[in-house]
């Protein structure tokens, strides 16, 4: 009955919703020509619980009686919140482990049986979020409560997808979903349930196939790429590796926006790939509690059979595919690579593939953070990392200690302030000499939830250079065995180091791949017939000289150039769309999204590659109005950022 209860609100709740559907004349002209153009959009939170008029103390959930009361409220919601901490919260996995094998491994080690028998509830903590200026105190609006602890009322997400229905419908070519569509666990009043999360993800998909309904041409719809979030899941931040009930569910939820050919991939791992404009844009729903620090049901990238292991082994594969193909990527995904939410072995991974496939990958779009902001990965500081930790699985667990202590994530519970201090030493750090094949940016976008105030992400993408052939959905994807000096542990610098020549080959990351090409090549190259000639007139000391040389190139690695600027997908710009809600629960007006900034205007960023992130991290380090703006843009406007100019002394940063 309870099941059926939930499915019954959630229908209520769609309909709901679903009032002012786009029109299929809308959509007819958008699947014939591509316009350039595609939305990103992330970290919903929808609160079916939120009320008008609810305290702030109180997640919104109910009313206080005064403001005395709200600020008792506020006290005690801050002692909860340091009391439950990630490791009391590992309690409840038991409600998602279906076999013994299951318990076993989150009780393999001394510290992981020591969070697990910790007593206590569940909680998704969002405490030192006010570090950067987010209120605990105060009254929930119409459509929402800006600048503070509460999620999304359904009036807002009601609000949001209207806007796109009237303003982006048929002017895009598709859509980026970085997931989190459900609300946070952060009230014991209300906890959560996964059949809640479930039903409020369909609700959200739901919404998208309303607002984006198929074409009155051929029925196509414009293609969605969702991924999960680390509150689409209960416990919030834990999944075990798949096939699991909760992917077979998001794979329900999400049939029509995964294509027929990755729904295997996706029942398997939670990801997949997704050809938004065949034969030239492929863009990559991840999975990235995989990769998470906090998913204490998985391992990293380190062993083989771990699935963040089997994840990015399939998109170096995928990655090898399109590179063969002329195509170009986007990664997408909820939490962004930062390296202290991932583990270690995944962010070296995913550094090493960012860099290896940077010919192919055009964008890194990620969630989660709330906040609008950049950040750099490094080949030399991924390759730093490795030195200086003998070992990763104790670093992971020092960071895992430190994040249980505060209660969570290092973008929500560091505080912005302490964040912020790591962002910019690493701008900083940025030599004017450096050069971009040595580096990828990630670009993190702000959410709907009004941690500060909702945003929308337009990006505009190259059209002009249209010469990839246009092949079949189906084709087959050939063997990418002539690329191999770009593959594997690639992490050299110019002066020729490299790991693998030290024997630090990764676990599980295809040993012994293109080892028949290795031996074809040799047969045709020049330089082995010269060997063999030198060996015939008994010069073995110059035959053996010249085999040790050509060894040696062989281990030499090139670093692939980025993809050129005028390659068919490849991202000119974003336009950064911001509403008011302080504007909009004084009128009683449902919220315009208007332009915040654009990064060619406003940034002087001439495009999105790798060279044009690193000139603006030197810049915002160099000029103080500059990083002024920066940072009110972090904080959409929301004046969260006078607090930190307080705390920091900005001629200094």
């Amino acid at each position: 009955m309870k099941h059926q209860a939930i499915l019954l609100l959630g229908t209520a709740l769609a309909c709901c919703l679903a009032n002012a559907a786009t029109t299929e004349d809308q959509l007819s002209s958008s699947s014939s020509y591509p316009f350039g153009r595609f939305l990103h959009i992330t970290d919903i939170h929808p609160d079916e619980n939120y009320i008008n008029g609810g305290a702030v103390s109180r997640l919104c959930h109910t009313i206080a009686e005064n403001e005395d009361e709200s600020l008792r409220d506020a006290n005690v919601l801050r002692l909860r919140w340091n009391r439950y901490s990630t490791g009391a919260r590992t309690r409840a996995l038991t409600l998602q482990m279906s076999s013994d094998q299951a318990y076993k491994r989150l009780t393999t080690n001394a510290k992981a049986q020591q969070r697990y028998q910790q007593q206590g509830n569940i909680f998704s903590t969002r405490s030192s979020i006010m570090e950067g200026g987010i209120r605990e105190v105060g009254i929930g609006g119409y459509y929402g409560a800006p600048n503070t602890i509460c999620d999304t009322p359904l009036t807002l997400a009601d609000a949001v997808f209207n806007w796109i229905d009237s303003n982006l419908s048929g002017s895009i070519d598709f859509i980026v979903w970085t997931g989190d569509n459900a609300r946070h666990d952060s009230d014991n009043t209300f906890p959560r349930t996964q059949e809640q999360i479930f039903a409020m993800n369909f609700i959200m998909a739901r919404r998208m196939l309303t607002t984006f309904p198929p074409n009155s041409k051929d029925g196509e719809r414009l293609p969605i790429v969702p991924s999960i979030g680390n509150n689409d899941v209960y416990p919030h931040n834990i999944m075990f590796p798949g096939p699991n009930p909760i992917l077979d569910h998001y794979l329900d939820i999400w049939s029509e926006f995964i294509p027929e050919n990755q729904k295997e991939t996706f029942r398997k791992g939670g990801y997949y790939s997704k050809e938004v404009i065949p034969g030239k844009i492929s863009v990559f729903g991840l999975n990235t509690l995989y990769f998470y620090i906090q998913n204490t049901a998985v391992d990293g990238c380190k062993k083989k059979h771990e699935p963040g292991t089997k994840q990015m082994d399939w998109l170096q594969a995928e990655l090898k595919s399109l590179r063969k193909r002329g195509m170009v990527a986007y990664l997408t995904g909820h939490v962004p690579p930062e390296k202290h939410s991932y583990t270690s072995s995944c962010h070296s991974r995913y550094t090493q593939l960012a860099i290896q496939y940077q010919d192919v990958i055009v964008g890194h779009l990620y969630g989660h953070a709330n906040i609008d902001h950049f950040f750099i990965l490094s080949q030399a500081e991924d390759r730093s990392d490795k030195d200086d930790s003998e070992d990763s699985e104790e670093e992971d667990e020092n960071r895992l200690d430190v994040m249980n202590k505060i209660g969570g994530d290092p973008f929500l519970e560091l505080g912005l302030t302490s964040y912020l201090e790591a962002l910019w030493e690493q701008y900083k750090d940025i030599s004017k000499k450096s050069k971009g094949t040595n580096y990828a940016a990630i670009q993190v976008s702000p959410s709907i939830v009004p941690s500060y105030q909702p945003t929308l992400r337009v990006f505009t993408y190259e059209l002009a250079n249209d010469k990839n052939p246009d092949p079949t959905p189906d084709q087959p994807q050939p063997d990418d065995g002539d690329d191999e000096d770009n593959d594997e542990d690639q992490d050299e610098e110019e002066d020729g180091h490299n790991d693998e020549e030290e024997g630090e080959e990764e676990e599980g990351e295809g040993e012994g791949e293109g080892e028949g090409e290795e031996e074809e090549e040799e047969l045709g190259n020049p330089a082995f017939g010269e060997y063999f000639n030198m060996q015939l007139n008994n010069n073995v000391d110059r035959a053996i000289e010249k085999k040790k040389h050509k060894k040696h190139k062989k281990h030499k690695k090139t670093v692939p150039r980025p993809a050129p600027v005028d390659k068919f997908g490849y991202p000119l710009g974003f336009t950064q769309y911001w509403a008011n809600l302080t504007q909009a629960n004084e009128e009683l007006t449902p919220p315009e999204f208007v332009v915040e900034y654009r990064t060619r205007e406003d940034y002087g960023l001439q495009h999105l590659g790798v060279t044009e992130w690193l000139g603006l991290a030197r810049r915002i380090t160099e000029e103080k109005p500059l990083k002024k703006q920066y940072l009110q843009r972090m904080v959409v406007q929301t004046g969260a950022e006078h607090r930190l100019k307080r705390e920091w002394d900005l001629e200094d940063c």
